[in-house]
């Protein structure tokens, strides 16, 4: 998940970055992954466009490092 603060989080984060007194920060969340899985296929089986456009970034994430998910001005 990604907080935008002007306080940075206090709590574990995966990432941070401050940018003009404000906090960008990646924190991860708990959740039950092949629960969140059976749920996302009972609603979308496999072949369906939302299965398409999606799975494949929900089971090996993103196409790009996180390095790059950070930008600079």
């Amino acid at each position: 998940m990604t907080r935008i603060s002007t306080r940075p989080w206090h709590g574990h984060v995966l990432h941070r970055i401050e940018l003009d007194g404000v906090s960008i920060e990646a924190i991860a969340l708990s959740f039950d992954v092949a629960r969140w899985h059976r749920e996302f296929l009972s609603q979308w089986p496999p072949g369906s466009e939302a299965w398409r456009a999606y799975w494949l970034r929900i089971t090996s994430g993103p196409a790009y490092s996180m390095a790059r998910a950070y930008f600079t001005a």
